[in-house]
């Protein structure tokens, strides 16, 4: 067998589920809040609180 590196603090990884996993220091816990049942993943890579700029969320700009 194989050896496995100790996982540091704040380590990611996917778990065996599929979602992804945050290393606490003692054991994985979820990563970040999951979204409720119905309830789209936010995903932000820009400014304001939806990602992107104001031009971009209502299509006027790039």
């Amino acid at each position: 067998m194989g050896t496995e590196e100790q996982p540091e603090v704040h380590d990611i990884r996917f778990g065996d589920d599929g979602r992804i996993e945050e290393y606490d220091g003692a054991d994985w816990q979820p990563y970040g809040r999951e979204p409720d049942e119905g309830e789209e993943p936010l995903f932000r890579d820009g400014e304001g609180s939806s990602g992107g700029t104001d031009e971009q969320r209502d299509g006027t700009g790039r």
